[in-house]
């Protein structure tokens, strides 16, 4: 005899935004995204300049409807939040590439003061 044991598990409905209330009285949005949560407390994600939780009540909450309707707006147009551990890998291997050719570029006896601050010889290396 086999026993099938039902696991209750609630259910997410992915991208789908909502506006919690932290303990704290800061508003954040959360949605489910292949089955992780984001959180989210400005739209700088979205490209959006909302703050909600440097507004006093009840501009604040206000803030944060608008918020949560930018973050529904941005899913409907294609936004998808990105890994965390994906975009820091990403951004790990940028950093070591342009060490590289920075590095490329220069020996130890062409290096002065000067050109260490020079802020246009080290943009212009990329």
């Amino acid at each position: 005899m086999i026993v099938i044991k039902k696991a209750f598990m609630k259910t997410k409905k992915e991208l789908s935004p909502k506006i919690y209330k932290t303990s704290s009285g800061k508003y954040q949005i959360h949605l489910w995204y292949k089955n992780k949560r984001y959180r989210f407390a400005n739209g700088r994600v979205i490209e959006e300049e909302l703050l909600p939780n440097l507004l006093e009540e009840p501009e604040r909450e206000h803030m944060a409807q608008l918020l949560c309707s930018a973050f529904q707006i941005a899913i409907a147009k294609g936004w998808r939040p990105l890994d965390k551990k994906k975009e820091a890998a990403e951004k790990k291997k940028r950093l070591s590439s342009i060490a590289d050719v920075f590095l490329e570029q220069i020996t130890i006896e062409s290096l002065t003061l000067e050109l260490i601050y020079d802020d246009d010889f080290l943009y212009s290396s990329y």
